[in-house]
């Protein structure tokens, strides 16, 4: 508040403590539960940013910003890593600073845990730090090494969180980028960011929520615990069926290869024969069997969930970009099977804050796609019926609201117009769909006209409206179709080739075509398509198990 008065002459003071300073209300950002604690924070973060020189602040970043990164980057419900705290205790050594690891620290850290809300405060002081970064100071005519240098900092912690193999520290990443360009001030130089750019693209390609960093077979962080389960399972399944004398039929992938996951998994227990061994073998058999499909079905399930936050968070990153691509699949899937399905209902808000500014790009292309992004969007919210009241309508009623419509008025027995007209058709055609917009139709001019309409004597419920699916988790876009994004040009992903077999292939993976020949700064090429996109992978490397052949893609 207005004890800030006192920087009036450059604030020489607020410097010397702006390092300490930033550290103790960024953790407060991130781990604060009391949110008017928090707002607080973020106001008095906001403060030391705007009179504090931009040499300290540059300094503080160039000190800090690695552990700020990996703190903001922490699992939800996961405790931060107490060597990357800072803690300062008046009564201890003086009231010097200490790391949260330290024996002396007075009070633990145990009970501090991240959550979803303290990331997102986080990611947004994170990418304040931009617009301080490229601020010139009063009497300067350009910007200072020292920003300079703190923004190449903060640009490589981006690229760092979206290179980890943590769908959380990626979705970090990706918020942050996001984030990052839309907290410059106008009329300030706006960073190339193409590293970052180029990365963006390659999470966007990798489509496989089981192989998200092609070509490497390796699954998130996040479920390789669970991964080395379902192997551990298969293993278990493969040897009960042998000790039972069903040994699994054909070729079947081993549960020792690299990148062995939940699609194998799933194959393995369909090669194991039913109805041939008997009594406790066969039990045991079984009962492997199901353990084994109930934790590939989980491992799915987490990997499709992880993945859906990491490409709606790049999808995000790409909007804020500015550049779209000529099919812009590849953006509107993500983000709307995010609105859809992520139950993080704070996730779910930076997806539908991003599509909304997708259609805001949107606006001048022509032929512009906002009418179809909109009415998907109101098909979306109105399919409960619970919170959406609808009109009712079956395949019968389509009769019942033509003889509803061509219902005298009590006033002046003239037919409601336009009404009959469109009855007659709706019931002409017998479709119920139509038949339900022929009743809402008669309503609406009854409704204009003063006339009684009556209701039909069935009382059906209508159709549900038909809802634009979406594919799982993951986005595809469409077949053959180009998805050009200006921002610098990346090789395409492909996938995990299996050890002795074909490397994704031709001009699938591996095709540069319909990239763009030069980009300039801060544009990106998602690649070629559907083809280039993908990163799938059937077999796990290390082969084939029962059959002596290699796998192959």
């Amino acid at each position: 508040g207005g004890g800030w008065g006192l920087c009036g002459g450059g604030c020489v003071w607020l410097d010397a403590v702006a390092a300490p300073a930033l550290r103790l209300l960024f953790q407060a950002l991130l781990l604060e539960e009391d949110p008017e604690t928090a707002a607080a924070a973020a106001g008095c973060w906001e403060e030391v940013l705007r009179l504090a020189g931009s040499g300290a602040v540059a300094a503080a970043v160039g000190a800090y910003v690695a552990a700020w990164c990996s703190l903001a980057a922490t699992s939800t419900g996961i405790r931060p890593d107490a060597r990357l705290l800072f803690i300062v205790s008046l009564g201890v050594g003086g009231g010097e600073g200490m790391s949260g690891a330290d024996e002396r620290a007075p009070v633990s850290t145990s009970e501090w845990t991240v959550g979803t809300v303290g990331r997102l405060r986080a990611i947004k002081a994170l990418s304040q730090l931009a617009g301080v970064l490229v601020h010139t100071d009063a009497g300067a005519t350009s910007i200072s090494t020292s920003s300079l240098a703190a923004a190449a900092a903060l640009e490589a912690q981006v690229v760092r969180l979206m290179s980890a193999p943590s769908a959380t520290w990626r979705m970090t990443g990706a918020h942050l980028l996001s984030q990052w360009l839309t907290a410059i001030p106008a009329g300030s130089p706006r960073p190339a960011l193409q590293v970052p750019g180029a990365r963006l693209a390659q999470l966007m390609a990798a489509t496989n929520p089981a192989y998200p960093s092609p070509p490497s077979p390796a699954a998130y962080s996040e479920v390789a615990a669970l991964c080395t389960r379902v192997k551990a399972e298969a293993e278990g399944l493969r040897r009960a069926a042998v000790a039972a004398g069903a040994a699994p039929v054909g070729a079947i992938p081993s549960p020792a290869a690299d990148g062995f996951g939940a699609e194998h998994a799933v194959t393995l227990a369909a090669a194991v024969p039913q109805g041939v061994a008997q009594g406790v073998a066969a039990a045991t058999m079984e009962a492997a069997r199901s353990k084994l499909l109930a934790s590939a079905a989980y491992l799915h399930a987490e990997e499709v969930r992880l993945h859906l936050g990491v490409l709606a968070a790049a999808a995000a990153a790409a909007v804020a970009f500015g550049a779209l691509p000529v099919k812009l699949n590849p953006l509107i899937q993500p983000l709307m099977s995010s609105i859809r399905r992520e139950g993080d209902p704070l996730l779910q808000r930076q997806s539908a804050a991003a599509l909304a500014g997708l259609i805001k790009v949107c606006t001048a292309r022509v032929p512009s796609p906002v009418n179809k992004i909109s009415q998907n969007i109101i098909v979306m919210a109105c399919a409960d019926p619970s919170e959406t009241p609808r009109a009712e309508a079956a395949a019968g009623g389509a009769a019942a609201a033509a003889a509803a419509a061509t219902a005298p008025t009590p006033a002046s027995g003239a037919l409601i117009p336009g009404a009959a007209k469109i009855a007659a058709k709706a019931a002409k055609s017998g479709k119920g769909t139509k038949a339900a917009q022929a009743a809402a139709a008669a309503a609406a001019a009854g409704a204009g006209t003063g006339a009684s309409v009556q209701q039909a004597p069935n009382g059906a419920s209508q159709p549900t409206p038909k809802v634009v699916a979406m594919s799982g988790g993951t986005y595809q876009p469409t077949p053959g179709a180009a998805a050009t994004v200006e921002m610098p040009t990346i090789p395409t992903a492909q996938s995990p080739p299996a050890k002795g077999g074909k490397k994704g292939g031709g001009a699938g993976a591996g095709s540069n075509a319909g990239m763009s020949p030069s980009l300039a700064p801060g544009m990106y090429n998602l690649g070629a398509g559907r083809g280039a996109a993908r990163a799938t992978s059937t077999t796990p490397r290390g082969g084939v198990k029962g059959s002596g052949k290699k796998s192959k893609e």
